[in-house]
């Protein structure tokens, strides 16, 4: 008997040759192999309802048919996205880390600024303080090089827009120092 199923998801369309038999576990793996969507994050729709998440139920038992369109949701799951994603959660630990202690730089300065400490201890106060903002750059730097270092495919969506956000905090914070170590030279 021909059972075909038009699976769509995204702008992508597959027809896949079924078996009336099958359980909606089976069609999950199969479309899992297809669209690399896990088969736990698959929501199904046809005919505008969700086919309900019963694995054991046949597809006959369904209120799918041959020729059926069946709407596909749910996020791609890519290993080698997933790897860079995860190393730039690291690096993201460590930028958070560097933004807190140029964050309180810029709060120990501004008390510096604003004479909460004795003249005598002042010059050894920003010279002390200027060596930490530099320090502080240099790590952010650093960091932001090895967010640079990262290659990232075009359809990692998910690892770019991280990738994005964290050198737009970098950079951020190495603008802030840059302001800091002016008001210490002015």
């Amino acid at each position: 008997m021909d059972f075909t199923l038009t699976l769509i998801s995204g702008s992508k369309r597959h027809k896949l040759s079924a078996d009336p038999n099958w359980s909606l576990y089976h069609l999950k793996s199969k479309i899992q192999e297809i669209f690399k969507i896990n088969e736990e994050d698959q929501t199904l729709i046809c005919k505008g309802i969700t086919i309900k998440n019963e694995n054991d139920k046949l597809l006959s038992e369904t209120n799918l048919k041959s020729g059926s369109k069946v709407m596909v949701i749910g996020r791609r799951h890519d290993e080698k996205e997933q790897k860079c994603l995860k190393v730039l959660k690291e690096i993201r630990k460590t930028a958070d880390i560097e933004s807190n202690q140029c964050e309180n730089l810029k709060t120990e300065l501004d008390s510096l600024l604003k004479g909460f400490i004795t003249n005598e201890c002042q010059d050894q106060a920003m010279k002390d303080i200027k060596k930490r903002i530099y320090n502080c750059s240099h790590k952010l730097m650093k960091t932001l090089e090895s967010v640079d270092e990262i290659i990232l495919d075009e359809s990692f969506k998910d690892a770019r827009l991280e990738r994005k956000t964290l050198v737009n905090k970098i950079q951020k914070y190495l603008d802030i120092s840059e302001t800091m170590l002016e008001n210490l030279n002015d």
